[in-house]
């Protein structure tokens, strides 16, 4: 188990390059670049569609990279391993306190948006690691109440809302059930707790003062019910559903070869996590009332705290979806997916019978992990999607490195559609990535696609 795990940790840092390079991503690097170059820390992130201002913590993560290595290429795979070795070990340490059945892990790291969401490089996948690593040392927390794990989880809080506002999901109902389970011990971590508030006060102060500002001018949204009920599919990030929103549906369609029309059918056979969260949530309802009762031990007690904790962030999810009329993105459960993967746990966990059991993670695994290999091959070796993923990081660079070689005098008439809206992509890497081979005389080129294919990404520099 411990070697198929490895595995899948080394998994998102094949092909590095490979990633989308489009809008939030450069704009990212850009201002960790900017703030490097001031000799200061970023006071926030980016800025959302919405208006509202992001945690700067993502930043100040690249700035740290910058400040040694401008190798984006690199960058991808460091994040790539630690994140999701982050998540494997989180995932390890729930299996060991709750007694869970560990072979459940590969399936859980097959999940196509984990691998994608570990590559990329946004603001918001950083919850991922984060709240996975929470979630584990609030259950410890729970369970034995090491002053240690407290203050780690509550770390992890204050880094989930330096990171992205949709994090309040999860920060709000694990920060407020830690600290109402803490009371008791209070005279043994006073001081942990007092120390720990002084330092993340200090640490977000200006980015709390900057985001207030901003909220000054925020336009009123319209709620719908569908918005609300957003988290009862929060399952989706564990499986290969409306993957086409990240790597383009008529891409993925377009693909009438076997392994297109497997990894068709492997995309419905991952709906199998569907069943099992909603199944989980029955189950934590039950585990939460037995476990929360007087006469319960104390395992079926912590079984029963974390079931309440689940149910909680799943209906902080509801809410933080419900008030802001947000629905329909995937990425949107990134800071309370340790939820709905825990809830699928617990109906595998459930199942008595070794075969069923096996057969249930089999599954999901073997259908997940073919989406994810499928996605690696094509990308690598045909290109992806025009849009929205457009080209890769990898293709980007080099297509930089050929700009960098034109003196001035030359022209360039760009016909990439990402490359026209954002500009700003190839504009950083022409600053990050020198010319490797000398100047060439000047000339009026074009900026086009590789091949006349209308689905093909790959870009290329040609003649007039």
């Amino acid at each position: 188990m411990l070697t198929s795990i490895a595995v899948l940790c080394l998994l998102p840092a094949l092909h590095p390059g490979d990633i989308q390079w489009v809008g939030d991503e450069p704009m990212l690097i850009a201002g960790a670049l900017r703030a490097d170059r001031g000799h200061v820390l970023a006071i926030h992130g980016l800025t959302g569609t919405a208006g509202a201002v992001y945690g700067p913590l993502p930043t100040w993560l690249y700035q740290l990279y910058l400040a040694f290595s401008s190798d984006l290429v690199t960058l991808v795979a460091l994040r790539a391993v630690l994140t999701t070795l982050v998540v494997a070990l989180s995932l390890l340490w729930l299996a060991r306190t709750l007694g869970l059945w560990p072979w459940f892990i590969p399936a859980l790291l097959c999940s196509p948006y984990l691998w994608f969401y570990g590559r990329a490089i946004w603001d918001n996948t950083f919850n991922i690691p984060l709240c996975a690593l929470a979630f584990a040392s609030a259950v410890s927390f729970l369970g034995r109440g090491r002053p240690w794990t407290l203050v780690l989880s509550l770390a992890c809080c204050v880094g989930m809302a330096l990171t992205h506002l949709m994090s309040l999901a999860f920060v709000v109902p694990v920060a407020g059930f830690l600290l109402l389970t803490a009371i008791p011990r209070l005279r043994s971590c006073w001081w942990q707790l007092l120390l720990f508030a002084a330092g993340a006060a200090a640490v977000s102060f200006p980015y709390l003062s900057f985001l207030q500002r901003s909220f000054a001018s925020q336009p009123p949204v319209d709620q719908s019910l569908h918005d609300w009920l957003f988290p009862l599919l929060g399952a989706r990030i564990l499986t290969a559903q409306r993957i086409g929103d990240i790597f383009g549906a008529a891409w993925l369609a377009s693909d009438a070869s076997g392994w297109g029309r497997l990894v068709t059918l492997a995309t419905i056979v991952s709906l199998l996590a569907f069943p099992l969260v909603w199944l989980g949530m029955g189950l934590a309802l039950i585990r939460a009332w037995r476990g929360l009762r007087a006469t319960a031990g104390d395992g079926e007690r912590l079984q029963g705290k974390t079931a309440l904790l689940l149910l909680l962030l799943v209906l902080g999810q509801a809410v933080v979806d419900g008030v802001t009329a947000k629905s329909g993105y995937t990425h949107y459960f990134n800071a309370t997916w340790i939820a709905f993967a825990l809830l699928a746990w617990l109906t595998v966990n459930a199942l008595r019978v070794p075969v069923l059991r096996g057969a249930a993670t089999g599954v999901l695994a073997a259908s997940t992990l073919a989406v994810v290999l499928y996605l690696l091959v094509r990308i690598h070796h045909l290109g992806p999607a025009r849009e929205p993923y457009g080209a890769t990081l990898a293709n980007q660079i080099d297509v930089a490195r050929a700009l960098n070689r034109l003196p001035p005098g030359s022209s360039l008439r760009v016909e990439v559609i990402n490359v026209a809206s954002f500009p700003i992509a190839l504009r950083l890497l022409r600053t990050l990535y020198p010319a490797r081979e000398p100047p060439l005389p000047p000339a009026a080129l074009r900026l086009t696609y590789q091949t006349d294919d209308p689905l093909d990404g790959r870009i290329r520099l040609v003649g007039p």
